[in-house]
């Protein structure tokens, strides 16, 4: 089994605080990558709200937020985040189990789950262009 691979590609990883330094780069990747929504006018994917959610999310007392963007030749070629869900969280909420016991299956402790909540790349990334 053979796996391609992508010459120039890296990584950097982001806690919140250092995220937030680089807010203009995850703008940019997120207007990329969403470009008929935000032509379609919603409120809630333009690019005002969504850094609002980003700036939200960031906040040093919202948690431990964690945010990775791949580059390819140093261009920033796409972006992912999320946050591990702590015992008070509510991301288990409206959930229904066929079977089994909710509590021990929603029970969190800060370690368990890590909770990714938006991955992305532009529609056109940097090996493509």
């Amino acid at each position: 089994m053979s796996a391609d691979v992508i010459q120039g590609l890296t990584f950097n990883h982001y806690t919140a605080s250092r995220a937030r330094g680089i807010r203009d780069t995850v703008e940019s990747i997120y207007r990329s990558a969403y470009i008929d929504a935000i032509d379609s006018g919603d409120v809630f994917v333009a690019p005002d709200a969504f850094m609002r959610r980003f700036d939200a999310y960031t906040e040093p007392r919202a948690g431990s937020f964690e945010l990775v963007v791949g580059h390819i030749d140093g261009v920033p070629a796409g972006q992912t985040w999320g946050w591990p869900l702590t015992s008070n969280s509510r991301w288990w909420t409206n959930l229904s189990l066929d079977s089994g016991d909710r509590t021990a299956f929603t029970t969190e402790d800060g370690t368990r789950t890590f909770a990714l909540s938006e991955s992305w790349c532009p529609r056109s990334s940097p090996a493509e262009a």
